[in-house]
């Protein structure tokens, strides 16, 4: 997998890593914390209900830097320094691009 992304153009890899985190947001907010919290609504204790949304988070923290960190740290460490910061870099643009356009698209349709 390390080769198919070295032959690859940081904005590509950055890309791709963007439609990783975002399908991980999309199938975790839809399928998990609706129907997770709609049917747990009335069965949870009262403090309990901070503590697994926290867990959710720091999770979801875990999983997406890294989608986003883990091949960038991974060039950094070996020397390819500037391969790194550039994907990292990408990767702000295209999440920055795709949280605009799925803005728009909710306030244009919703």
């Amino acid at each position: 997998m390390k080769k198919f992304f070295d032959s690859l153009s940081p904005s590509v890899v950055a890309l791709l890593q963007t439609f990783g985190v975002f399908t991980y947001l999309s199938l975790f907010s839809f399928a998990v914390i609706f129907r997770l919290f709609e049917d747990m609504s009335e069965r949870v204790p009262e403090f309990a209900g901070p503590i697994l949304a926290l867990g959710l988070f720091i999770f979801s923290a875990l999983a997406t830097g890294s989608m986003v960190l883990g091949y960038p740290i991974t060039l950094f460490f070996e020397g390819a320094r500037t391969r790194a910061v550039h994907i990292v870099l990408w990767c702000i643009v295209w999440i920055g691009t795709l949280l605009s356009l799925a803005a728009a698209s909710f306030f244009l349709f919703v």
